[in-house]
């Protein structure tokens, strides 16, 4: 069943399983990955994520929670099924229940392994300075006060 996206009545439709259709054309929009890995469609101009798309048009709630979450955590499974409004909150504390957040070395900008941020920490214990542990693992001296300050790697 496809129901019309708001303010663009007559224009473009979307059903519960994630497909766009224009009916300007008569196609079904093919999406495109944001660099985030959402699934992404251009209507009239504007760039629209489906996921929001499916739950402005079938989900009650969707004034009352500003995010979309998957519950699967999979950002390309824009069934409705797998979709829920929630808070700010409630999406990051999902984020981390799902390892959907990862921590440490796992994340994909770590300069640091978390072993590096385990010997950092035993040298600012031994009372090294934070400039000549960062020269030693070659990355900034803010790098070593946050992780001083549990900033980052507080998991360790």
């Amino acid at each position: 069943m496809y129901k019309e996206i708001r303010g663009l009545e007559g224009k473009y439709s979307v059903d519960e399983n994630g497909n766009v259709v224009s009916h300007i054309n008569d196609i079904k929009l093919k999406p495109y990955l944001t660099g985030d890995g959402y699934p992404c469609v251009c209507l009239a101009g504007k760039n629209r994520l489906v996921h929001r798309l499916v739950a402005e048009a079938f989900l009650p709630d969707f004034l009352e929670k500003p995010q979309v979450n998957h519950i699967d955590g999979n950002k390309q499974n824009n069934q409705l099924s797998n979709l829920e409004m929630v808070t700010v909150s409630e999406n990051t504390l999902h984020a981390y229940k799902t390892g959907l957040n990862p921590k440490g070395e796992n994340r994909g900008s770590a300069k640091l392994s978390n072993d590096d941020a385990i010997a950092i920490k035993r040298l600012l214990l031994k009372g090294e300075k934070g400039i000549s542990i960062a020269r030693k693992f070659g990355v900034v001296r803010k790098t070593i006060y946050d992780i001083k300050s549990g900033k980052t790697w507080k998991h360790i």
